[in-house]
């Protein structure tokens, strides 16, 4: 009936959607205050969410990660593209570029696996990253795990060496040769997973969101000259998670790279390069 009051349903609907704004509103505050944006006087950001930046210690509202000590939000200060499009020189002062170090970790002695097959004669070959190779656990049990439904069929391997690797292999990986340890033999031509255990070991990580992909490899954007300059750096990479990747090759401790889009200023060097304009290379 018109000029009635409302009925009870939509009461209770516009009674819930009033509720659910105020919460959205008190958790927007809260966040805003532990994740403001970038300015000059920040000295804490995350390695994995670039966008979170604080003034002083403490962890990553989004992953819980520690904050590093950082300069902050690097502001840009046009961009102008070398002809061999290796690097780049930018200087836009409506964006910022968020640039981060590499940084060192213990990684906690843990279980592996790697993606393997078995050559006949008793042998399996694994492809495995290299640091992970060089961390296998001393004396640690390792097995061939054979791929495949029902219960699972696994057979004890030691650790013989190399094998040369192949061309069409991951960068940063190599070829482990095992051989089953008693009598009992996987069968040929199985395809499976080697599982073992790696000691405890330090490491050389890097934020994920950095690594760019061509068909030469990763490649990160390394900051040359501080939060203007960048050139392309290619790069070995090992396990990646969420929050860090291993960088096995191509980076040194705290060196800086674009950690947050790198894709934009990307494709600000490839354009450049397809077509340098009148002022040639900077």
């Amino acid at each position: 009936m018109n000029g009635g009051a409302p009925p009870a349903w939509a009461r209770v609907l516009r009674a819930l959607v009033v509720t659910a704004a105020l919460g959205a509103a008190l958790m927007g505050a809260a966040l805003a205050r532990r994740a403001r944006i970038p300015t000059s006087d920040a000295t804490f950001s995350c390695p994995m969410h670039a966008q979170v930046i604080a003034s002083a210690d403490g962890a990553c509202p989004i992953c819980g990660m520690a904050l590093a000590r950082d300069a902050g939000g690097l502001r840009a200060t046009m961009a102008v593209v070398s002809s061999d499009g290796q690097s780049l020189t930018w200087r836009r002062p409506d964006l910022h570029v968020m640039s981060h170090g590499t940084w060192r970790a213990d990684l906690p002695a843990q279980d592996v696996e790697a993606p393997a097959m078995t050559d006949g004669g008793g042998e399996v070959v694994a492809v495995m990253y290299r640091d992970e190779r060089e961390a296998l656990a001393p004396g640690a049990p390792i097995a061939f795990v054979l791929d495949g439904e029902g219960p699972e069929r696994a057979w004890p391997v030691r650790l013989v060496g190399e094998r040369p690797r192949s061309t069409r292999a991951a960068a940063g990986t190599t070829r482990v040769l095992f051989r089953a340890s008693s009598a009992d033999s996987p069968p040929a031509r199985a395809v499976g997973r080697v599982r073992g255990a790696l000691a405890a070991r330090t490491a050389l990580l890097a934020p994920p969101g950095a690594v760019l992909e061509s068909p030469d490899g990763p490649y990160v954007l390394v900051e040359v000259e501080e939060g203007r300059r960048f050139a392309v750096r290619h790069v070995e990479l090992g396990r990646a998670s969420l929050v860090s990747v291993v960088v096995l090759g191509g980076l040194r401790f705290a060196e800086r790279m674009v950690s947050m889009s790198p894709f934009l200023l990307d494709a600000e060097r490839r354009a450049g390069a397809a077509s340098p304009g009148p002022g040639g290379a900077p």
